[in-house]
């Protein structure tokens, strides 16, 4: 049976209320308890396995002490979706866990309101999303932020319409440094390859087709470029198929 406060009372001699506090830093800032007193308390906790109720403590304070991670598309979503929460983790340290959920190729759309309502049903402290550029789930976020006022952060790239904050990287440069990294290690025969979901355009292509241009540019190559865009190539949901065959048309004009 679960360890309660009220236990860790009777074995400490002290209040249940006072536990309360011993156990709560944010308590701590604005209530007097003594250090040994704190000190104690908490030593017993320990030995008796004590594990707060979090559950409640969010019903009483109104913070979940949650952040969901929406990381878009599904096969970027495969690709950075643990070096996301990695990030997450090492920035909030113990205080936050990381609720995710991943997208599906099956429906996609659907998926990506379910992650979004789901987190504003278990009342999380916040969103970091990426959006996965259907336009027909921006109300959603809209709603994200004016309705259930949710603090969200995007990554990559913002939505129309939207003023909150993004992280993103840049794609352009990014891009430009790998074509004339290849390029010094001997190769001119160089592509650039979008992988999107389905065959969805990726929103940041623009970005990286500019850098890629520039590169094959700055290394004389400019006569040389190749473009591959996402294409139905005839593979429906299985992701492996559908890269597979990608690779196959790009390798196939690369040795024309």
């Amino acid at each position: 049976m679960p360890v309660k406060m009220i236990d860790i009372a009777r074995r400490a001699g002290v209040s249940r209320s006072t536990v309360s506090l011993a156990l709560n830093d944010e308590s701590l800032k604005k209530y007097q308890v003594s250090p040994q007193t704190v000190k104690e308390v908490r030593r017993i906790a320990r030995e008796m396995g004590y594990r707060p109720n979090r559950l409640g403590m969010a019903l009483v304070s109104a913070k979940s002490h949650v952040i969901g991670l929406f990381p878009g598309g599904m096969s970027r979503a495969r690709a950075s979706h643990g070096t996301e929460a990695e990030g997450i983790i090492s920035e909030i340290g113990t205080d936050y866990t990381v609720f995710s959920t991943l997208p599906s190729y099956r429906d996609p759309v659907e998926q990506e309101r379910a992650a979004l309502m789901a987190f504003v049903d278990y009342r999380l402290d916040g969103i970091i999303a990426l959006w996965s550029g259907h336009n027909e789930n921006i109300d959603v976020y809209r709603e994200v932020i004016e309705r259930y006022h949710l603090p969200l952060v995007l990554l990559e790239h913002g939505i129309p319409g939207l003023d909150v904050p993004v992280v993103a990287a840049d794609y352009r440069a990014t891009t430009f440094e790998a074509v004339k990294a290849l390029h010094r290690l001997g190769h001119t025969k160089i592509a650039l390859m979008y992988h999107g979901e389905s065959g969805k355009r990726p929103l940041y292509s623009d970005e990286e087709r500019e850098g890629y241009t520039a590169g094959m540019a700055a290394i004389g190559q400019a006569q040389n470029s190749l473009v591959f865009e996402p294409r139905n190539v005839g593979v429906n949901d299985d992701e492996e198929e559908y890269v597979g065959a990608y690779y196959e048309i790009m390798a196939a004009r690369l040795h024309e």
